[in-house]
Formats: C-alpha cells, structure tokens, sequence
C-alpha cells in the first residue's frame, strides 16, 4: 500500500460523510466501529484500534467520493488508499447496479488485518434553482417602478389570473414575488411594489426608499443559498469539447440579418430574425440590435459560453410558458469580465434564467415571466415582473445532489478477501 499521510487530506472529507450517514440512520453493524460517528482518528495499538479505524476511515473516504461524485485522489470514484500514523487502509469500489455499490475496506497495522464490507445505495435528488423570482448571489437590485407578483403557468396564462388586487390597488395575479440574496438587496424608485418576500443574505439588509414598497417580510435568511453547478456532463465530452449534437444548427430558421457561425456565436440585427426549434442546444454568444428577434419554438435549453446582449431586441418565446425556454449561462466573470447576460422585456419575455457566475440584467420596461438567477441580478427600467410557480418543479440543466445510505455492513474474514 502507498504510505502516504492522509490527515490533513481525509480527516475532513471523513467527518463531514460521517455526519450524513449518521443522520441517514445507517451506522455499521459492529458495537467496536463506533468511531464512525466521531470521524478519523490515529488507531489505537492492537486489536480494539485496528477493529475499529482502519478499514472504516477508509471506508468514510470512499463515501464522502461517492457523495461528492468526485475523485479526490486520482485512484477513480470510491477507491481510495492511505495511512493514518502508521496504519494502511485500501478500499476498493465495485458497481453492483445503478444505484448499489459494494466497498471492501482492508487494514492493516503491524501484524494484524481487518477487512469490512460495505453495501451503499446512492440516489440523486433533483436540484432546482428556481425558488425565488430574483436571486442574486452576491447582490440584487430592483428600481425603476418595478413591479412583482407570481401566477402559475400550469394553470394558464397571466392574463387569465391577474384578477386581484393587491393591498396597494395594483392588479396582481396573486402574492408570491419573492426576491432574494445571500448578499445586500435595494429595492428603490416611485411606483416600485413587490408582492412577495424580499431577504437579503445573513448579516445582510433589504434597503426599502425612494417610494417603493414591498408587501413581505425583509428580514435576512436564516442561511445563505447553495447555488447548484450547471451540469456540464450533457454540455461537454471527457476531453472538454463541445458534443457535436449541440452545435447543430442545420434546423435554426435565419430571415433577414441573423446568422449563427461555426464558433456558435450568435448575431441577429436590423429587423432580422432566428427562429430555434425544440431541442438542447449550446452557443459561444448572442447579440441581438436593432430590433432584431432570437424566437423559440416548442422546449428550449440554450446553454451560453460566454455573453448575451438582447438589450437591442427581443427574445421570443412563441408557447408563452417560461419552462419552455431555459437560459443557462456558463460564464465565468471572475475569469472573463465580459462574461454576462444582459436582456430586454420590452416585448414580453418567457423564460428562466440560470447564471451562477455572471452578473444579470433585465431592462427595457415590459413584461417578464419566470424566473431569474444571476451573481448579481438588475432588474431596472420599470420591469414588471411576473414569478411563474410552474418553475419550482423543473427539473434538469443542474446538477442534483447525491445522497449516500448504508444498506448493510460485515466483517470478512481474512482468507475470504478479495
């Protein structure tokens, strides 16, 4: 076994996957293997020590992979080898079906061995990042006699449902804007209103002036937000180039000054227009001028690489449902400042908005339905905006969370390991 020292590297991993199959309920089946609750630690000399950290430390390690979906020391997902002063441990990971997998944990310290074996099953839980109207991670700002209420798509139009009033005597379709940050929130100008919640991140304040009014609570979370990566696995192929199914722009319908390059960049203007079929496609830009149209036709996932600029145009969604088009920025402005989505409701706009890493826009006045993301989010120009419900049950372009529960443990006797 390789005798490299894995305190520092595997005592946090293997406390913190402790942690979760502890509360899972799934501890191993041995009174001696108790430690599991506890995390690593250096064994013990004889028997009570290697019974009991060892093959189990190791063991920890290789769920907190499995947990993670992450290899963490370059020997792939759920294998993993050590030493802890002076002990070796090595597991090894084997695929049973789709969501079982069998780990065999061996240790040895001096002349003893040790070998447990492990049965987990992992599941995901589907990730949605549509909680809140407006989510900005570090910052959010709304102004300009903005407008926020919610409505529910799956149960027809706006239109059709914006048949109240609020307290303020704006027609609303019903309460439910809720904006929110794991930073600072301003909400500002005359005629501004939210109907919903507006909670700025821990230690953080929701700054009400200029007129505005929100119709909710501005008290801080009770914890910050953990945005979910973009899954990149249906984007990219191991080598980190674009799948070729995603740049196949054979379908997209061009009128008048709108094309779509081999680079996948995107530029309609002058009154032009590109019309996107249903399907998951993936662009390196877009830039929209001069009244020009991007349109999309039955359910699009649009993955972006870098930046979008609508401010000149309109983006239109023909279903007028906003799951039917998903917006899902892959750029980083930390690593290219350009990076950013920047879009106009002027005309009507259908749509969820996912980017994690860029800062977003929303102006132009109109009328937005869905749901926006962003680093930082801008809402300006008199937007109103319209959260749809339907959202906080799509599924898809993020990563989900695995979850990681024990089904059964053993010990092997010696003679009988692999």
């Amino acid at each position: 076994m390789t005798r490299s020292n894995t305190n520092q590297r595997g005592t946090a991993l293997i406390s913190a996957v402790s942690l979760a199959v502890v509360a899972s309920g799934a501890l191993p089946r041995d009174d001696d293997d108790r430690h599991l609750a506890r995390g690593a630690r250096a064994p013990e000399q004889g028997r009570n020590g290697l019974h009991g950290d060892l093959p189990n430390s190791g063991l920890s390690l290789s769920r907190a992979e499995h947990l993670a979906a992450k290899d963490l020391d370059g020997n792939r997902i759920g294998n993993t080898e050590g030493n802890i002063s002076g002990g070796d441990y090595k597991v090894e990971s084997t695929k049973l079906d789709n969501t079982h997998y069998r780990l065999v944990g061996t240790g040895v310290y001096g002349l003893e061995r040790r070998t447990v074996e492990s049965i987990i099953e992992i599941n995901v839980i589907n990730a949605n990042p549509f909680s809140y109207a407006i989510f900005g991670q570090d910052w959010v700002t709304v102004n300009g006699g903005s407008k926020g209420d919610a409505y529910d798509s799956s149960k027809g139009s706006y239109a059709s449902q914006a048949v109240n009033k609020d307290k303020y005597g704006n027609t609303i379709a019903m309460w439910g804007c809720d904006v929110s940050s794991n930073g600072p929130i301003t909400v500002s100008g005359t005629g501004t209103t939210i109907d919903g919640n507006v909670q700025p991140g821990v230690g953080d304040s929701t700054s009400v002036n200029g007129g505005a009014k929100v119709d909710g609570s501005t008290a801080p979370l009770d914890k910050d937000m953990d945005l979910p990566p973009i899954d990149t696995d249906v984007v990219y192929n191991s080598d980190g180039t674009v799948k070729a199914g995603l740049k196949n722009y054979s379908s997209w319908t061009k009128s008048g000054n709108a094309s779509v390059d081999s680079g996948g960049n995107v530029v309609i203007g002058n009154g032009g227009k590109l019309t996107i079929p249903d399907g998951t496609y993936w662009v390196n830009s877009i830039k929209i001028t001069n009244n020009g149209t991007l349109a999309v036709s039955g359910k699009v996932t649009l993955y972006v690489a870098h930046k979008v600029d609508g401010t000149g145009g309109s983006i239109l969604n023909e279903s007028g449902i906003p799951g039917n088009l998903l917006i899902l920025g892959l750029g980083d402005e930390s690593k290219n400042p350009s990076d950013s989505i920047s879009i106009s409701a002027k005309n009507g706009l259908y749509a969820a908005i996912y980017a994690p890493k860029e800062g977003l826009t929303v102006q132009g006045g109109g009328s937005f339905y869905g749901a926006v993301v962003g680093k930082s989010v801008k809402d300006t120009g008199g937007s109103a905006f319209h959260f749809d419900e339907a959202l906080k049950n799509l599924i898809g372009g993020v990563k989900g969370k695995n979850t990681v529960k024990q089904i059964s443990w053993r010990r092997i006797a010696n003679d009988q390991a692999p």
